[in-house]
């Protein structure tokens, strides 16, 4: 008990000291998280939408496909359709729809708001999916392209 006395009150600063600094690394800590700092100038930038509609109807073995694009910018679409192997559909061949070997279907025109796709009629007697994107169509000198690293999807 003469013990505790004695070192009752080296006890209480230590106890103190524990306090103070968990109380400081707590401001420090809310500090970090809650910096707030200041810019200069002016940076105008808008916020984009860009919405597919993908329509289709089904007449027996067929399925027409068009893909609707509502948005503020242009932009290039393409299809993708999945099916339990790619000989349980065909395509029909189309000026404006082209297939490449990444397995997309691209559409070679530019839509703008509220345009669509001429129709993509695919021949199956099985269940398919397809799959709708876009991106916005980029320029460089002059001449249009599509930056298909940066897509918006349907899905």
């Amino acid at each position: 008990m003469e013990l505790l006395k004695k070192y009752k009150c080296k006890i209480l600063i230590i106890i103190f000291m524990i306090i103070v600094i968990l109380f400081s690394l707590k401001n420090i800590v809310v500090a970090y998280f809650s910096y707030a700092g200041s810019a200069k100038g002016n940076i105008q930038f808008t916020i984009t939408n860009s919405q597919l509609l993908l329509k289709s109807n089904v007449n027996g073995d067929r399925k027409e496909i068009t893909v609707e694009h509502v948005g503020t910018f242009a932009s290039y679409i393409r299809v993708k359709i999945l099916a339990m192997s790619e000989e349980s559909y065909t395509v029909e061949q189309s000026k404006n729809w082209i297939y490449k070997d990444d397995g997309y279907w691209y559409y070679t025109n530019i839509l703008g708001n509220n345009e669509r796709t001429e129709i993509l009629k695919i021949e199956t007697n099985k269940e398919v999916i397809v799959i709708a994107e876009s991106v916005y169509a980029k320029y460089k000198d002059n001449i249009p392209y599509a930056d298909w690293e940066k897509i918006y999807t349907n899905r």
